[in-house]
């Protein structure tokens, strides 16, 4: 199971796939704008999360294993009039000059990584990070498709549309419930003006975790103070949650 990276026709529609949701970049905002910087932003995306940050007022950077991604989020730091180091490398192995005060991997995007390459992500990341730095990681438990199990064939996952463009995302999955992986294939269909213009398939998997386990996980690689924030409005026990853990 590698780290996935994403290419331009999802790097495209990747914001539209989740438009309307915003609760998670405020909440990161008021959590880390009062907070030491800088701050790193791992898997960063299209700057979904690191965007609102910076205008927040937080001194940050994002990297991403995805130049289609990245473009998206240089793309948009310059109409917003911001600016900041947008780092191309893959997040199980980042290596750079500055040191971090906190590292932050959103939107569930640590769990593409396989157990390999999540224990070298966190301890490169502890690596980035000065002494006394801080690691959140957002992480959730996919219980409906785990209950679920499998799919017959694809199903719609996304419809979205911009302008006289329109993406239909489809899905297939199934469960290794021993290995804690939900295994997916998506095929991506763009439309210009009603007609299938692209397709793409990829695989991505999904590698969950419970809440004692990742602390367990923290802790073995080397991290102080790994816990739970209940606080976080989002939170569900093991099923959605917020993960802290200092260097």
């Amino acid at each position: 199971m590698a780290n996935p990276g994403y290419d331009s026709l999802v790097a495209r529609f990747y914001d539209a796939f989740l438009e309307g949701r915003s609760d998670d970049a405020a909440w990161f905002v008021d959590y880390f704008k009062d907070k030491e910087g800088p701050l790193l932003e791992l898997a960063a995306g299209t700057g979904r999360i690191l965007v609102p940050l910076l205008r927040g007022g937080v001194d940050a950077e994002g990297l991403d294993n995805s130049a289609e991604m990245l473009a998206v989020a240089a793309a948009k730091l310059r109409a917003a009039g911001l600016s900041c180091a947008l780092h191309e490398m893959d997040m199980t192995d980042c290596r750079l000059d500055r040191k971090y005060a906190q590292v932050l991997v959103a939107c569930g995007s640590f769990m593409l990584l396989d157990d390999e390459g999540a224990r070298r992500c966190l301890i490169g990341a502890r690596d980035l990070l000065r002494e006394g730095g801080q690691l959140v990681l957002d992480l959730f438990i996919p219980w409906d498709d785990i209950r679920r199990g499998r799919t017959e064939g694809f199903l719609v996952a996304r419809d979205v549309g911009m302008g006289e463009e329109r993406c239909l995302v489809h899905e297939s999955f199934e469960h290794v419930v021993a290995d804690q992986v939900k295994r997916g294939v998506y095929k991506y269909e763009r439309y210009v003006g009603g007609a299938l213009a692209e397709t793409r398939v990829s695989n991505l998997d999904l590698r969950w975790y419970h809440e004692a386990e990742i602390l367990a996980l923290l802790r073995d690689c080397g991290w102080r103070d790994a816990r739970v924030r209940t606080d976080w409005p989002g939170y569900a026990r093991n099923e959605s949650f917020m993960v802290t853990a200092a260097r």
